[in-house]
């Protein structure tokens, strides 16, 4: 709503590719009412709508995309507080092992990617573009 817009400014145009509705979405409900609507429905217009991870991805090429998930999860963590920190550096240890452990090609590839993502978690500090007066 153009009222949450004013209040909590844009989404976070880096984010862009993993994570931007989940921070936004926090960012709102935090000062706004938020509402659960158990039948919506979101369809992604990709060639296969089903859920898929980095320890599942098949394609080579879409690996590096996992940077951007592992980059986005730690700066949400982080701004949300010790305890969702301390969930998300375990959750990145087990991710870790779940890669090293399980069958799966490019291990190698997977791992670089979501460790580089992580340790640009730590740095990613982007800026919540506010809306002014003028440009609405």
């Amino acid at each position: 709503s153009n009222k949450a817009i004013e209040i909590c400014g844009l989404p976070i145009k880096e984010f862009f590719i993993w994570g931007d509705d989940k921070e936004y979405s926090n960012r709102i409900i935090k000062k706004l009412d938020g509402y659960f609507v158990p039948k919506s429905i979101v369809r992604h217009q990709t060639k296969t709508n089903t859920s898929i991870d980095i320890i599942n991805e098949p394609n080579k090429g879409r690996i590096n995309r996992y940077f951007y998930a592992e980059r986005n999860e730690l700066y949400i963590a982080e701004r949300d507080g010790l305890k969702a920190n301390i969930e998300n550096e375990l959750s990145f240890l087990y991710l870790i092992i779940k890669i090293c452990i399980r069958k799966s090609n490019f291990k190698l590839k997977k791992l670089k990617t979501i460790i580089k993502g992580h340790f640009a978690g730590w740095f990613f500090k982007p800026k919540v573009e506010q809306v002014t007066q003028k440009e609405k």
